[in-house]
């Protein structure tokens, strides 16, 4: 799980290195966000799953 949020994470710092270095048209601003959205959720998730105790984990 370790590599999977390291590589969420590094993914994370190239959406915002470009959403912040490359001035994005609108269209791909829109992108970006979307996928900073689901990459956050994504994070989350694994943080949940990892905060909850062994037994209840599906």
């Amino acid at each position: 799980m370790t590599s999977t949020v390291t590589d969420l994470l590094a993914r994370k710092q190239q959406l915002l290195e470009r959403l912040q270095g490359e001035a994005p048209g609108l269209d791909e601003q829109d992108e970006i966000e979307r996928l900073l959205a689901k990459i956050n959720a994504m994070l989350n998730r694994l943080d949940a799953e990892s905060s909850e105790p062994i037994a209840t984990r599906h």
